[in-house]
């Protein structure tokens, strides 16, 4: 994070995944949330960087390509399955494929 202006810039989490990744911000809830591509994750963290949690792994996902989180759902897309997914942003357990089969331009 950094100042409006670009100043005072500050490391808030470090990724091993040399893909960027997409990032969305839960400000209602005080969560940043990212996607790992290449470990199959999406993670989130508090605003400040502190308490990383993975919230889902590559044994519940697919290559997590897209993201955007509301107060209340996660959406993501999954590059190799083709889809795009949606869970409750407090329980990733269970997901609904809500637009399988869609094709996924680079």
């Amino acid at each position: 994070r950094a100042n409006i202006n670009g100043a005072a810039d500050e490391l808030l989490v470090t990724i091993s995944d040399t893909n960027a990744p997409s990032v969305s911000l839960d400000l209602l809830n005080g969560h940043m949330w990212w996607t790992e591509r290449e470990e199959g994750n999406i993670k989130r963290a508090n605003l400040d960087g502190s308490n990383i949690v993975t919230v889902l792994d590559s044994a519940s996902i697919n290559a997590p390509w897209g993201l955007d989180v509301t107060s209340t759902k996660v959406y993501w897309s999954e590059y190799w399955d083709k889809a795009i997914r949606v869970s409750s942003s407090h329980w990733l357990v269970q997901y609904l494929s809500i637009l399988p089969g869609f094709v996924c331009y680079r």
